[in-house]
């Protein structure tokens, strides 16, 4: 792999005219998102701010992906896509700028699945009522697959990982003390700068932390400072399906650790001793928490309707979990449809008023412009049985592969990656039962991003001679 920067004069030799068309794309790209973003008054001086600096990531890969996941955490969007989309594309044009690549880099083991996956997406979009739309905006699948493809040529060894980590993890903290301190200023449910996706990237980052905590001897109260401060911020954000995934990981990642702890024949009672030392971390926040801000088991407690004998009214305190109910109906009369091959793949926000049977006060209020909010639902709405058969080989063949590589990794010096990405991966399943966005937007390019390292970790252990893949 070697860079292809090199100025040179008179006529471009085939390279630099790549180069000179993806700096094009990237220059109208970043124009694009800047002016559509800052629309008014505002657009000169971020025009004139931002410009340069995010141009500058398409010959610096390493501050590319710094640019990369800091807009995994800023909640900005234009149009049918995310900040984070725009600075994903960004990202995979610097790629191409900065490297000059073999092919047999870009093969993995997942790429096959993923092409099964697509394939079997396709005929929903024949049932499409905006088909240019949906093509459009499918693009962010496209981006995915660049993203999970080439990360392991863009990264090697243990440094990649942890850059990764220490990145990710920062700006989870970073955005978790600003929503505590905001939070307890208001009292009101907050999610910081990041939005209201914090609730997953802060429940990815718990389960990081939750990994430092239980196998990592090295800076131990440093893990269990940041893992008080990010659970302090996640019980604020007041959102019960974080809550769940996060205490169903935690639970079964413990489980997994004392059984294999046992198995080496070591005893378990100090690692309990440290397990019930973050069980009362967890029960002192959430006292503490509930002290300073009695509100946040509201959304736990809150009635599923509130009458107050002014109909709007009314229909604005109904709960959020019984309102879900509304989007899941309407999803569910959408599959009905169509249940072969679905209404079109991202189609179900702008299609759902077809397949409505409330009240179009109602739909206007609950259903109007939202996904299913269900991964499973969601997938069989717009891409029928055989996308979400689809969808499932892949999954089946993403979680075989990170299994494989934590059992076979398991005495390598990439033993505890492999754990974390695993844990990682069974938090985003948990996750996806309870909640579509990782089909969209920044939990999608996040998904991407992780995938990448797992084979990233796939393709070291190769190196070393261990039958990852093989075992995936």
């Amino acid at each position: 792999m070697t860079s292809t920067l090199e100025l040179k004069k008179g006529t471009l030799p085939a390279g630099e005219w790549r180069n000179t068309l993806l700096f094009s794309a990237g220059v109208f790209i970043v124009s694009t998102f800047l002016i559509l973003s800052f629309p008014g008054f505002t657009s000169l001086p971020y025009l004139l701010i931002l410009t340069p600096v995010m141009l500058s990531t398409l010959y610096n890969l390493q501050f590319g992906f710094f640019t990369f996941i800091v807009s995994i955490f800023v909640n900005r969007n234009f149009l049918f896509a995310t900040g984070a989309e725009v600075v994903a594309a960004l990202f995979i044009l610097t790629f191409f700028v900065t490297h000059r690549f073999e092919r047999e880099e870009f093969k993995n083991s997942l790429q096959f699945p993923f092409y099964v996956f697509i394939l079997s997406i396709l005929p929903s979009y024949v049932n499409s009522v905006n088909i240019i739309y949906t093509s459009v905006i499918s693009l962010r699948l496209v981006e995915f697959f660049f993203l999970f493809t080439i990360i392991p040529a863009t990264f090697s060894g243990e440094k990649g990982i942890k850059r990764f980590i220490n990145l990710y993890m920062a700006m989870a903290l970073l955005n978790g003390l600003h929503l505590i301190v905001t939070a307890l200023i208001t009292g009101d449910r907050e999610f910081g700068f990041a939005g209201i996706m914090y609730v997953d990237l802060v429940g990815l980052a718990i389960t990081i932390s939750m990994m430092y905590v239980l196998y990592k001897k090295q800076n131990k109260k440093y893990s269990l400072l940041l893992f008080f401060i990010l659970l302090a911020a996640l019980i604020l954000t007041q959102t019960r399906n974080a809550w769940i995934s996060t205490a169903l990981t935690m639970l079964l990642m413990t489980i997994q650790f004392l059984r294999r702890e046992n198995q080496a024949g070591r005893s378990i009672k100090k690692y309990i001793r440290r397990i019930v030392l973050v069980l009362v971390i967890i029960g002192v926040t959430f006292f503490v928490l509930y002290t300073f801000n009695p509100m946040i088991v509201h959304r736990w407690t809150e009635p599923s309707v509130s009458e107050t004998g002014d109909l709007a009214e009314d229909l604005i305190s109904i709960g959020s979990l019984t309102s879900r109910f509304f989007v899941w109906h309407t999803a569910f009369m959408a599959f009905l449809s169509s249940p072969v091959i679905g209404i079109g793949f991202y189609s179900f926000p702008f299609a759902s008023k077809l397949y409505s049977e409330l009240h179009p006060l109602l739909y206007e209020i609950f259903v109007k412009n939202l996904s299913p909010h269900l991964t499973i639902l969601a997938l069989l709405a717009e891409a029928g049985i055989l996308g979400f058969l689809g969808f499932l080989f892949f999954m089946t063949a993403i979680t075989k592969k990170i299994y494989g590589l934590m059992v076979s990794s398991r005495n390598s010096e990439y033993g505890f990656y492999s754990t974390l990405f695993f844990w990682l991966t069974i938090y985003m399943i948990i996750s996806m039962m309870m909640t579509d966005a990782w089909l969209w937007g920044r939990l999608l390019m996040l998904w991407g991003i992780i995938l990448g390292f797992i084979n990233l970790l796939s393709k070291e252990l190769n190196k070393k001679a261990l039958p990852a893949d093989n075992a995936a």
